[in-house]
C-alpha cells in the first residue's frame, strides 16, 4: 500500500506540472491543438473501455508488475493538470528572463525557480492523489494481483467470505487502513485549505 500509493501519487503530481508548466509558459505550433485534445478528452466518456484497456496493458507487457504503476501514472492530463496550467500560467516569466540571462538553462528555470514556488500546490495534489489510491482497491485486483494492497486485501477478505465473514477482524482492518489517511488529513488539513481557493487551487 505504502510504495504503491507514494509512487502514483507522486508520479501524478509531478507529470501534471511537467505539462501544465510547458503548456503554460512556452508558445509552439502544437500548444493550442495539445491543449485542445487534453481538453476534449476530459468530456469524452471511458465507459465500456475497460476491456480495451484491459487488453492494451496486456499486450504492453506491464500487466501484474511495478511498472504498470509508473507507465500508467505518467499520464498528465485531467484536473491535475488544469490546476497545474493555471498555476503556472499566473507566474511572471521574468523569474525565467532573470536566469536565462545569467546562463541558466530551462531545466534550471523549471526545477530550481517554477517548482518551488508551486510547493503548496503540488503538495495538495499529492495528498489527493494519495487518498484515492490507498483507497483504490479495484485497480489492484485487476492489474496487480501478485502486489496486493490493504485496500485490495479486505475486498477480497469480504468478497470471498460473503456468508462466513469473521466481522471483528474485517472491522479491525478497516480501522487500520483508515488510520494513515485520517493521520494525514488530521496533518495537513490546513495546508489542503489554505491552497484551496473557489474553483481551484492557489499558490
Amino acid at each position: 500500500s505504502v510504495w504503491y500509493t507514494t509512487l502514483a501519487s507522486g508520479l501524478s503530481a509531478f507529470m501534471a506540472s511537467v505539462t501544465g508548466y510547458c503548456l503554460s509558459k512556452y508558445n509552439f505550433k502544437a500548444k493550442g491543438v495539445i491543449y485542445g485534445t487534453a481538453i476534449f478528452c476530459m468530456t469524452v466518456p471511458i465507459v465500456g473501455t475497460m476491456a480495451a484497456y484491459y487488453k492494451l496493458i496486456s499486450q504492453l507487457g506491464i500487466m501484474d508488475t511495478p511498472l504498470y504503476v509508473v507507465v500508467t501514472h505518467m499520464s498528465s492530463w485531467g484536473s491535475y493538470f488544469l490546476i497545474m496550467y493555471g498555476f503556472f500560467k499566473n507566474i511572471s516569466w521574468s523569474y525565467a528572463e532573470a536566469v536565462l540571462i545569467d546562463g541558466g538553462s530551462h531545466f534550471t528555470v523549471f526545477f530550481r525557480i517554477m517548482l518551488p514556488q508551486a510547493r503548496g500546490p503540488l503538495f495538495t495534489l499529492f495528498l489527493m492523489a494519495a487518498i484515492g489510491n490507498w483507497n483504490d482497491y479495484m485497480t489492484v485486483i485487476l492489474y496487480l494481483p501478485s502486489y496486493p494492497t490493504l485496500s485490495s486485501g479486505l475486498y477480497t477478505y469480504r468478497a470471498v467470505m460473503e456468508r462466513s465473514v469473521e466481522y471483528p477482524m474485517y472491522f479491525a482492518g478497516l480501522i487500520i487502513s483508515i488510520i494513515p489517511i485520517v493521520t494525514l488529513f488530521a496533518l495537513f488539513s490546513n495546508v489542503i485549505m489554505t491552497n484551496m481557493s473557489v474553483g481551484g487551487l492557489k499558490g
